[in-house]
């Protein structure tokens, strides 16, 4: 190339230069203003609250007794009328008297009424503990039936009616024997007649029910093994993942009144060698984490004193309680004052008590991460903590909900998580991803919501901020256009 030539092919480089650059420059706005944003997440402010919460399935229960035979007669209205002062609680212990009927089959007229009783209950706000019984007098070795095969057919009777109402019942106790119901002192002690009755009553009900026994003795016995249930073993359906326990002893003496005995576990033989207190204990926060666990706690002495019931009841998962009995240390925990670190400091034992049975989920944070020129979603992330005795043991549906300020339009977005794993004493984060660049200019609120997948009954958080319909806020979501 001469001297000539170079001159003129320097302007045509730069004006081609030159060209280029303007297209970057105007595709570089286009892009600013079309497709990269400023976004931004004010947290809401979410102080835990000390109210109690009445969620579904823990909490306090109270207990309703019905005999029933050929001459009784449950209305509805009688039912209702019955429970109208029980306001403040969301489960109820309902026992259900055979001893009638000891001698053979229970009547048509008897099923009707267990039916008449369940089906009034299903119009309340509650869920159900239900225990099948011979005696209320510790007399059951005379009120039982004398054959192990008339107490299967009542199993099986009774299950006709149980199986109708699945989205009322959380629990079944027992296996129908001992006094009160509660597995001892009874015709049917043996290992043997214990498995067969339990075996039964889980062949004929509805899995989605939990079953429970009295002592953690004979949950090793029926799930034949040492170790209690893991993560993998849970929720699977299997009879051990079914059953919780029950405990009308509780925190009544150091033996809990023979639940626990004095012999290591490390020595055990027999599934039914009983551990100590502390291995029972131990053994019963790992199990409930799983499935349920509660009772009546009973005998005013040191081991229901708050500091030590707060331990064990935390240890032990414990989601329900009689709320009337025993009145003696009901009324210690009023009595006493709580000191702790958190927001419950100072008030009494019993509120605190009465907030931590079950699960307690608390929001703590909700943080926003988007990189506008590298990625396509932005990720929301909320933690949360269950600061409650125990675990949630349904699993229930947990939503994301951005509504613009502007126009009122509401996205859902379902999470996915399983809440029956959202641990006691620990934090979940959530994680979600939002598809920042197809929801529009604007301003969001977001929100958090949880329902009973049974009911649709919301679930409700110890935090303020609550919403109607759309949950608890958890902050103001921005979307702008670059600037």
């Amino acid at each position: 190339m001469n001297k000539k030539e170079k001159k003129q092919f320097k302007p045509i480089v730069f004006y081609i230069i030159f060209g280029c650059i303007l297209i970057l420059l105007a595709l570089a706005q286009y892009l600013i203003y079309n497709k990269y944003f400023q976004v931004t997440l004010q947290q809401s402010d979410l102080t835990e609250t000390t109210d109690e919460l009445h969620n579904p399935d823990c909490g306090w229960y109270q207990l309703y007794g019905y005999m029933l035979s050929d001459d009784s007669k449950f209305t509805a209205s009688s039912i209702l009328n019955n429970m109208s002062s029980d306001t403040n609680t969301r489960l109820a212990l309902i026992e259900i008297n055979l001893k009638n009927y000891r001698s053979g089959s229970i009547s048509s007229y008897g099923i009707n009424q267990l039916d008449h009783i369940l089906s009034a209950w299903a119009t309340s706000n509650k869920k159900l503990i239900v225990r099948f019984l011979y005696d209320w007098d510790g007399l059951a070795l005379t009120s039982e039936p004398n054959n192990i095969n008339i107490i299967k057919e009542h199993m099986s009777q009774v299950a006709t009616i149980i199986n109708n109402h699945t989205s009322s019942i959380h629990i079944l106790q027992g296996i129908f024997v001992g006094n009160c119901g509660e597995m001892n002192n009874t015709n049917f002690s043996s290992e043997e007649s214990t498995i067969s009755l339990m075996n039964q009553l889980a062949k004929v009900t509805d899995p989605s029910i939990f079953l429970s026994v009295r002592t953690p003795t004979q949950w090793r016995l029926i799930a034949s093994s040492f170790v209690p249930l893991t993560k993998i073993d849970a929720h699977s359906n299997s009879l051990a993942s079914r059953i919780g326990l029950f405990n009308d002893g509780m925190l009544g003496s150091g033996n809990d009144l023979g639940t626990y005995g004095s012999t290591s576990l490390s020595n055990a033989t027999k599934y039914t060698d009983k551990g100590t207190r502390a291995e029972e204990i131990a053994f019963q926060n790992q199990l409930c984490r799983y499935v349920p666990n509660g009772g009546e706690v009973v005998l005013d002495n040191p081991y229901n004193d708050l500091t030590s019931a707060i331990s064990d009841l935390s240890a032990m998962h414990v989601s329900y309680l009689n709320n009337l009995y025993d009145a003696n240390v009901l009324n210690k925990w009023k009595a006493t004052k709580y000191n702790g670190t958190d927001v419950f400091n100072g008030h009494s034992g019993y509120d605190y008590i009465s907030s931590h049975l079950g699960y307690r989920y608390v929001l703590r944070s909700a943080k926003l991460a988007f990189q506008t020129f590298s990625t396509q979603y932005a990720k929301l992330s909320v933690e949360i903590e269950n600061v409650g005795f125990a675990n949630a043991y349904e699993q229930f549906p947990v939503t994301i909900q951005l509504k613009n300020t502007s126009t009122n339009e509401v996205i859902s977005l379902p999470v996915d998580t399983d809440t029956r794993g959202w641990l006691s004493s620990e934090q979940t984060v959530l994680e979600l991803p939002l598809d920042i660049r197809s929801y529009g200019i604007g301003e969001y609120e977001i929100y958090l919501s949880m329902t009973a997948s049974d009911t649709g009954t919301s679930i409700l958080f110890a935090n303020d901020k609550y919403v109607d319909s759309l949950g608890y806020l958890l902050g103001d979501l921005s979307i702008k256009k670059f600037s």
